[in-house]
């Protein structure tokens, strides 16, 4: 089984992938089509969302057996959208395989990704009276002291800030813990 990299029109990973999938042509075919993601945490409105993030947008790994690849790229060079493939053979565009240590690197960066994603975003308690550096959000790098906190059950703390505006009035702010990090004198 080889590793194979295909250049297509960005943001049509997922319909080339499950038009490869899907096809009665390449049914008997053992393959695996692979967009690789990586999981963002975004923050609206003080809500959390989740979306994946394309860590090589415009680009499809399709991994199967060696004699099998023309018939995969020969179905494949039929879609409108496919930018690059390495080479033209019998009148129809193919592949060459990635080396294996260039797969382990892709599938590295994700399983990286995953990682720093499901760190704790806090291993200490917030103390009251404690500097701290807001950020993320409208109130983005500016400091404040901790004058609550509130650790729900099964959720992530939420911290009362008092920081100062450019104007050097107080402001007091709510904040979920991963909207803040403690300044270290």
């Amino acid at each position: 089984m080889g590793w194979y990299v295909i250049s297509v029109t960005p943001g049509f990973e997922q319909r080339f992938k499950n038009s490869i999938e899907s096809s009665r042509n390449l049914k008997e075919i053992n393959k695996r089509v692979f967009v690789p993601v990586m999981i963002q945490k975004t923050i609206i409105n003080g809500k959390v969302y989740f979306h994946n993030e394309k860590l090589f947008p415009g680009y499809l790994f399709i991994e199967c057996e060696e004699k099998d690849s023309e018939l995969i790229f020969g179905y494949i060079s039929l879609f409108t959208g496919i930018m690059n493939m390495s080479s033209i053979k019998n009148s129809y565009r193919v592949c060459y395989p990635i080396e294996e240590y260039e797969m382990m690197r892709v599938v590295q960066l994700m399983y990286n990704f995953e990682q720093s994603f499901h760190k704790p975003v806090s291993d200490k308690k917030f103390e009251i009276n404690e500097r701290i550096r807001i950020t993320s959000g409208p109130f983005s790098n500016f400091e404040g002291i901790i004058v609550e906190v509130n650790y729900p059950q099964n959720s992530e703390a939420k911290i009362k800030v008092c920081t100062r505006l450019f104007n050097n009035d107080l402001a007091f702010v709510v904040l979920n813990e991963f909207q803040v990090e403690p300044i270290i004198s």
